[in-house]
């Protein structure tokens, strides 16, 4: 069970931090998904976030 200080809108909030690597991506417009899947409980979540490469 999750107490009330670890909540966030009713979800448990926590936090992710990626460095991706884009070198060689051609210049231009680009979303970048990320799913997670809770295997406990099979919740999911997902999320999407453009981005531009300049030329």
């Amino acid at each position: 069970m999750v107490d009330a200080p670890d909540l966030l809108n009713g979800q448990p909030k926590f936090f992710i931090n990626y460095d991706l690597a884009i070198s060689g991506l051609p210049p231009g417009a680009y979303i970048l998904g990320f799913s997670a899947r809770d295997k406990r409980s099979d919740r999911s979540v997902s999320t999407e976030q453009s981005f531009v490469v300049a030329p």
